[in-house]
């Protein structure tokens, strides 16, 4: 699972933030979040985490409707990698699943600042 999880943080970070969608984060920083929670990170760290997503999601949905759909979607990613993750067998994943979250908190500000919110 984290080189499913990696390939999705790529794939967002080579599009750029200015050309990836709402639906783009949702998928990649959701199974990131929930396989961090499930190896220990700190709930202040994913929760910050999950709330910067979801302030891009706000930036770039295109209405209200999308906005609900795009944020169950990211709660069921997260759910699910947390639930993936904690009956895996054994934790070997745990050490780069947690680099790779530490990478997406190093990078959800910066995504923030380059997104330009959508016109109403």
């Amino acid at each position: 699972m984290p080189w499913a999880v990696g390939l999705a943080l790529a794939v967002v970070m080579a599009a750029g933030p200015m050309r990836a969608d709402v639906w783009d984060y949702a998928r990649s920083a959701g199974p990131i979040v929930g396989q961090a929670k499930a190896c220990g990170a700190a709930a202040a760290r994913t929760d910050k985490a999950s709330d910067q997503v979801r302030d891009l999601m706000r930036l770039t949905a295109h209405d209200a409707d999308e906005l609900h759909k795009v944020g169950d979607m990211f709660d069921f990613l997260v759910n699910t990698a947390f639930t993936m993750q904690n009956q895996a067998p054994n934790r070997d994943d745990c050490p780069e699943a947690l680099v790779t979250f530490a990478d997406l908190e190093r990078r959800l500000p910066l995504w923030r600042d380059m997104v330009s919110p959508r016109k109403p």
